[in-house]
C-alpha cells in the first residue's frame, strides 16, 4: 500500500512538473512572439533610432466631445450623462521625460480656457483660467507625483522611446472591422497598456490604456489613423475616442521652445502659441 501511495506520488509530480514546464514555455512563446511583432511596428515606425531622437512634441488638435454631467447616488455610486456637444481646441508641448505646457480652450462652452504646466524635475506647476489669470506656481501634491512621465502620450505616438521601454507581456489575435489584428499586451510601472497592431501595415490602430479606481478597473480605448510621416516618423493624426468623436493633429518634434513658460505662467492675451521661443 505505501508503494502504491509512494508511486501514485511521483506520478502526481511528474504531472505537476510537465504542467508548470509547459506554461513556462507557453510564456516564454509569448514573449518572444510579442518581441518579433513589436520590433516589426517599431521599425514602420520609423525605427528605434529616430524614435529615441525625440526630446520633445508639440501636438496641436481640434475637435469635438460630449461633457459628461456626474451625479452620485445615496449608495455612493457614480452616474454620468453627455451633455450637448461642444467644441475644442488644445496645444501641447511635452519636453520629455517629465515636463508639459498645455494650452486647452472649451469657448464658448462653460469649461472655458485652461493653460497647465507641470515641471516635475522643478516639483512646480500652475493651472491658470480666464477666470484666475494670475495663479501662480505651486508645487505638487503626492497624489500628483505619481504622474510623471506622461506614458499614454510617449506610448500612443512613440510606443517607445529614449525615457519609456514597455515590458512586453504576451500576444492576442482580435479581429477590428474586417481586418485581423495582433494585440500586444505591455506593461509600464505595473499598468496595462495594450497595442492592436495592423498585420500589413504594422502600425498600431488601436491603444488601450487600464487604469484602476476604488477596486474596479476601467478601459480607455483610442483608435489610430491618418498616418504621416513627421521627421521620419508615422504618426497618427486622427485619435478616435470611445464616444466616436474624432480628434485631428497636427504633430511636431524638438522643436525650439520658451523656457521661460516652465516657470512661471504667460499671460492669457500671449495665446496658445506662447510656448514657441521668440
Amino acid at each position: 500500500m505505501k508503494m502504491h501511495v509512494k508511486i501514485l506520488s511521483i506520478i502526481f509530480s511528474i504531472l505537476i512538473f510537465g504542467c508548470v514546464s509547459s506554461a513556462v514555455e507557453n510564456e516564454k512563446f509569448q514573449e518572444l512572439k510579442a518581441q518579433q511583432i513589436w520590433e516589426q511596428s517599431l521599425v514602420a515606425k520609423g525605427g528605434r533610432e529616430r524614435l529615441y531622437s525625440v526630446r520633445n512634441m508639440v501636438i496641436s488638435s481640434s475637435g469635438s466631445y460630449n461633457p459628461l454631467k456626474f451625479k452620485i447616488k445615496p449608495d455612493g455610486e457614480v452616474s454620468s450623462r453627455s451633455e450637448k456637444q461642444s467644441g475644442i481646441f488644445s496645444e501641447e508641448l511635452y519636453v520629455f521625460p517629465d515636463m508639459l505646457w498645455s494650452w486647452t480652450d472649451y469657448r464658448p462652452a462653460v469649461f472655458g480656457l485652461w493653460v497647465r504646466m507641470y515641471n516635475y524635475d522643478a516639483n512646480t506647476k500652475y493651472v491658470i483660467t480666464e477666470g484666475e489669470p494670475n495663479h501662480p506656481a505651486e508645487a505638487f501634491t503626492e497624489n500628483e507625483l505619481a504622474g510623471r512621465g506622461f506614458p499614454v502620450t510617449q506610448l500612443m505616438y512613440l510606443m517607445e522611446s529614449k525615457w519609456l521601454k514597455p515590458k512586453l507581456m504576451k500576444v492576442t489575435t482580435e479581429r477590428i472591422g474586417f481586418r485581423v489584428v495582433d494585440v500586444v499586451q505591455t506593461e509600464v510601472d505595473g499598468l496595462r497598456y495594450d497595442f492592436a497592431i495592423d498585420r500589413k501595415t504594422h502600425l498600431p490602430v488601436r491603444f488601450t490604456s487600464y487604469s484602476q479606481y476604488k477596486g474596479k478597473v476601467y478601459t480607455h480605448m483610442n483608435g489610430l489613423s491618418d498616418y504621416t510621416e513627421v521627421d521620419g516618423i508615422k504618426v497618427p493624426l486622427t485619435i478616435e475616442l470611445e464616444d466616436s468623436h474624432k480628434e485631428k493633429s497636427n504633430i511636431r518634434f524638438n522643436v525650439e521652445y520658451n523656457e521661460k513658460i516652465f516657470a512661471s505662467p504667460p499671460s492669457v492675451e500671449a495665446g496658445h502659441k506662447a510656448w514657441m521661443k521668440g
